[in-house]
């Protein structure tokens, strides 16, 4: 990706931190490139790698929020705030400082931030995790990158608070333009899953089903493996067998729909990330992405929906507390975490050593 003012914006902020940390807690927040938590990511509430802003002086948190700004778009950034800030929502009704606490977020990075290295950091807590990694000055990975919100909207007398709005909309607008032959392929099924089917895995399981990969939450796992067998089948995520409907039956308005349906996710990055990444998804991904739904299609249904394509994979979302509650992930099958291109560069660095 060649976004070089992107990744000096990183590096910069990367070692700012780690130079304005005390000893102790740069150490915990700098951790071997190659160490296995940078794959072992989370989106539920507890304690994550590397330091919680809870455990930094609040002087200090300027310089975690520079780093996490450099990965992101403002919009994205704001909404981050935004999430973050439902923690307190949450522990007003439900009084557990534990598990809603808007300092329980944590900063990590990992290997040496470098213009000509490779490294990677990330930000993460409930319903945020943020990836970014980097090899020989370029980000090579930017996935997996999710996002969630509980409540998913918050109504007061002249208004309501939907910061999932435009993932929600722009999905809901595509499906009702479908005519009945579209829509029998896009609908997999009138049964939701209770969460996004590749849950935290740390690389997409080449199928994906209810249950499988086992969910973190056991609760969950359970509700997965209660669904039928049929419906199970009917959600399944193959990433060799593509469903829902794909982009090549669909007419020029709604390939306009499908396509500002993905700018939803891309625009969640850095303006010239995301440039990257339209451009690539353009050429090979649009031409044979499929879009497939579940649940009911009326505003307030339950429903879940995903977008897939070569080196593209999105699942949404929303069924958990009466469907006020969302999550909706972006992630690259092939390139989460850098995966091939820095475990090359990984092992060519073993082998130098040796």
């Amino acid at each position: 990706m060649q976004s070089p003012g992107t990744v000096a914006s990183m590096e910069a902020a990367a070692s700012t931190l780690l130079y304005q940390l005390p000893a102790d807690l740069a150490n915990a927040a700098h951790l071997p490139l190659d160490h296995p938590s940078r794959t072992d990511w989370a989106f539920y509430p507890t304690d994550h790698y590397g330091i919680s802003l809870n455990q930094t002086p609040p002087a200090l948190h300027r310089y975690i929020r520079e780093l996490v700004r450099t990965g992101v778009s403002d919009a994205t950034f704001a909404r981050i705030g935004h999430i973050m800030s439902l923690e307190q929502l949450l522990y007003a009704r439900e009084g557990n400082r534990v598990t809603r606490d808007p300092g329980r977020y944590f900063a990590c990075i990992y290997g040496d931030p470098s213009l000509g290295g490779s490294w990677a950091w990330r930000y993460e807590g409930h319903h945020v995790s943020i990836n970014i990694t980097i090899s020989d000055g370029q980000i090579v990975s930017a996935t997996p990158l999710f996002l969630g919100a509980n409540p998913a909207e918050v109504t007061s007398s002249r208004s309501t608070s939907r910061p999932f709005a435009d993932e929600e909309d722009a999905a809901r607008e595509l499906l009702t333009t479908l005519d009945a032959e579209q829509r029998s392929s896009a609908v997999l099924s009138n049964t939701v899953p209770i969460d996004i089917l590749t849950a935290d895995a740390p690389l997409v399981p080449q199928v994906s089903f209810p249950g499988d990969p086992v969910h973190p939450i056991p609760s969950f796992q359970d509700h997965h493996e209660a669904l039928s067998t049929l419906d199970s089948k009917a959600l399944e995520l193959d990433l060799s067998k593509p469903t829902g409907v794909a982009s090549e039956r669909l007419n020029k308005a709604q390939l306009r729909l499908l396509q500002e349906l993905v700018e939803v996710y891309l625009t969640r990055l850095p303006p010239l990330l995301a440039d990257h990444h339209r451009k690539r998804l353009e050429e090979f991904t649009i031409p044979s992405l499929h879009f497939a739904w579940a649940g009911g299609t009326q505003r307030d249904d339950l429903h879940y929906y995903r977008l897939q394509g070569p080196g593209f994979l999105v699942e949404y979302n929303r069924m958990q507390d009466n469907g006020n509650h969302v999550h909706a992930v972006w992630r690259d099958p092939e390139k989460d975490f850098g995966n091939d291109l820095l475990g090359r560069h990984l092992s060519s660095d073993h082998q130098r050593s040796g």
